[in-house]
């Protein structure tokens, strides 16, 4: 079967919507499935008239979920939360969340689901939160494929053409910004005790600074490992974060984007 239409959910995030981005200019009708579709409006510029809808769904609302997948040929999961507040934990959005899309698309009889996750999902040994529903989704994803006899499932790892530390992440976007700020190394520990502060704002819906979950993932390499198919396997050829920092950084830069004098 053609695909013609693709529902994406979590298509108001910063991956979403570069996956609706990447979709429209290829003619398929895209649908955005979000719990906030306020946040997904811009995206719509993105396609021809009326070829971006945006759809509300929750992802703990089966009913939703199977609305905004009926109609499509391929479904697209890049739901996620970067820290837990309220009814939205990480088991809820990233587990039962891809077991909820996993059931409505094979119910629906969509001929592919993509399934975004994160790279060290597999480890399974690790006591993270966050990691540990990134791994349940996994598992829900692979066991709706299961049940289709007549399906495939492929795991790619996808990253750029280097390996970066922090410290280099970090000084690279303070070039691209224009701004000159020295970095400091903390201890581990210590940004833990940070992190249990940061986090209190997430009581009242705020997004925090940075969390223990993120401070425990810095502290693990995450990269592509040797053998894993990639984007070569796909045919496609890695772009490094030179190219595309200055793509969506340039705003932050002193003066703004059409600052001249800051680095091109």
């Amino acid at each position: 079967m053609k695909i013609k239409q693709v529902t994406v959910f979590g298509g108001s995030g910063f991956l979403g919507q570069a996956i609706v981005r990447a979709l429209a200019p290829q003619g398929y009708l895209v649908r955005v499935a979000a719990r906030r579709i306020e946040l997904a409006e811009k995206v719509k510029t993105a396609g021809d008239v009326g070829q971006i809808t945006l759809m509300r769904a929750n992802l703990r609302v089966p009913e939703s979920v199977s609305i905004a997948i009926a109609g499509s040929q391929a479904v697209i999961n890049a739901a996620g939360i970067a820290f837990e507040h309220g009814r939205q934990r990480y088991k809820t959005v990233h587990a039962a969340g891809a077991r909820t899309i996993a059931d409505a698309a094979r119910a629906a009889g969509v001929e592919r689901l993509v399934h975004v996750s994160g790279i060290g999902a597999d480890s399974r040994s690790w006591k993270n939160r966050y990691v540990q529903s990134k791994v349940e989704a996994e598992d829900a994803i692979v066991a709706g494929l299961l049940a289709r006899p007549d399906t495939a499932k492929s795991v790619f790892e996808l990253g750029g053409p280097r390996v970066y530390t922090y410290r280099e992440l970090a000084a690279l976007t303070l070039r691209e910004i224009d701004r000159d700020k020295p970095i400091i190394g903390v201890p581990a520990g210590l940004m833990k005790l940070a992190a249990f502060f940061a986090e209190l704002p997430a009581i009242l819906g705020r997004t925090p600074q940075i969390t223990r979950d993120q401070v425990d993932l810095l502290l693990h390499d995450n990269v592509v490992r040797p053998g894993a198919l990639n984007l070569a396997s796909l045919g496609i050829t890695p772009t490094a974060a030179e190219v595309i920092l200055p793509t969506y950084l340039d705003r932050f830069r002193v003066g703004g984007r059409y600052n001249h004098h800051a680095p091109a």
